[in-house]
């Protein structure tokens, strides 16, 4: 008969429970060895690290590329996926868990443009929105700031694949694509390859309010927590913004943005739950 003491097992439970490492799948951006991913990657880590010693150890794997709403859709019907980064959608705030803290401070809804250079006129003589909307603008069909630029009354022309934006911008399917400022450089130098024409347009910054969050599995409410608690954290102790100025203040000086021309959107598709008056959380085109 085993005699071995309770005590003892319940020591080998406790220390592989203490060992175990969480796997934690994460969504893998829409084209092969996209380094736009690298930014959410390396944050997403430290305020997973910054408490490992409450909430243990993990592996960050990614998923199989697919665009942000497939990815989605993974997670509520497979249970496949932890957590998904991407600018908000009402839907989503409602199906996932959303970490209300924008990631990139706001500058996905600071949008230069990419057109085709022979446009370039056009753009430099355009000094109020009213004129930018004679001109036709490109978006993904199921981008967050779609709607917002059709509720604004801007000519939108929709694709259904983020790498056939580019194919249409260079066929003059539209003349402008808005693109981030997390994104426009790391597109350009990719595109430009494809079309020789391709320039981000130098005169104009859209401002419009556009939070991207961490979206968590609604099964994992404990990853949801040690993710708040980890983002909080960094922001805190000045790693967040460490990390956010390494990769996108050169982005800053490139595009020239304090000089450029302005013009605020309003974005009404906003939950009412978006920190919105946290302005610490948010980058500031004036402050620069």
């Amino acid at each position: 008969m085993n005699k071995t003491p309770i005590y003892m097992l319940f020591i080998v439970v406790i220390s592989s429970y203490s060992y175990a490492i969480e796997t934690i799948i994460i969504n893998k951006a829409v084209i092969e060895n996209d380094p736009r991913t690298n930014y959410t990657q390396e944050l997403l880590t430290a305020a997973l690290q910054v408490n490992i010693h409450k909430y243990g150890k993990f592996i960050l794997q990614n998923s199989i590329i697919m665009n942000n709403e497939r990815a989605k859709t993974s997670i509520l019907r497979d249970n496949f996926g932890d957590v998904i980064h991407s600018a908000t959608h009402d839907n989503w705030e409602k199906a996932l868990i959303p970490i209300r803290i924008p990631i990139f401070k706001g500058i996905m809804g600071l949008r230069v443009f990419l057109i085709n250079e022979k446009l370039k006129d056009k753009f430099i003589s355009i000094n109020s929105l009213t004129d930018l909307k004679k001109l036709t603008l490109g978006s993904g069909h199921v981008w967050a700031i779609t709607e917002v630029f059709k509720q604004q009354g801007f000519m939108v022309i929709t694709g259904t694949k983020y790498d056939s934006m580019f194919r249409m911008l260079k066929k003059e399917r539209f003349d402008y694509l808005p693109r981030g400022l997390n994104e426009v450089l790391v597109e350009f130098e990719l595109r430009q390859k494809e079309n020789d024409q391709l320039m981000i347009e130098p005169s104009i910054l859209l401002d419009i309010p556009l939070p991207v969050y961490f979206f968590v599995n609604p099964n994992k409410p404990k990853l949801a927590k040690r993710l708040t608690e980890g983002l909080n954290t960094i922001i805190e102790n000045g790693t967040f913004d460490k990390i956010f100025n390494k990769h996108f203040y050169h982005v800053f000086e490139k595009l020239n943005i304090q000089k450029r021309k302005i013009f605020k959107l309003p974005n009404t598709n906003l939950s009412p739950e978006t920190p919105l008056e946290k302005s610490h959380l948010w980058f500031n085109v004036n402050e620069h």
